[in-house]
């Protein structure tokens, strides 16, 4: 009977670096987990403290990605604490207010550089750059985020 139950349960698919992989059992998942919390603690770091909206933004998504994984590995009961579902609802939930935490981190930034440049010219091409880094992720972002992005870009232009 041990090897009939074995037949029909059907792995968990996830997905690491593109790559679909089968879990099987508790100990595979515990396997996968501990590579995927060492990424996303990184992220998290990263996220919360990056001035780079390229890397801010891929980041964010492998957050996304790597917990959505974990996620899927909860049947396995290989968890402590808060399970990744929740703490994926928790972040999902707070993504307009991260974006907006780091296009604030980016914007001081920005202006502590121009502030520093001499020439017009250099000045304007950092406000672009400002421009059009954000708006490269534009996709990536909710309105909110757009429209903040936006007002700032408008309050660089008037200064």
């Amino acid at each position: 009977m041990g090897i009939l139950n074995f037949l029909h349960n059907k792995p968990i698919i996830i997905d690491i670096d593109g790559v679909s992989v089968a879990v099987h059992n508790r100990k595979e998942a515990e396997f996968y987990v501990e590579g995927m919390l060492k990424i996303a603690n990184d992220c998290a770091n990263l996220i919360n403290t990056t001035k780079n909206p390229d890397v801010f933004f891929m980041r964010y998504n492998l957050l996304i990605n790597k917990l959505e994984n974990m996620a899927k590995l909860e049947p396995f009961k290989c968890f402590k604490g808060t399970p990744p579902s929740q703490n994926l609802a928790n972040i999902l939930s707070k993504k307009e207010l991260t974006i907006n935490d780091f296009i604030d981190r980016f914007y001081d930034d920005m202006l502590f550089q121009i502030n520093k440049l001499k020439t017009k010219k250099a000045q304007d091409k950092r406000i672009e750059d400002f421009y059009q880094k954000l708006s490269s992720y534009n996709d990536y972002m909710l309105p909110k985020n757009i429209e903040k992005y936006l007002l700032l870009y408008e309050k660089l232009l008037n200064k």
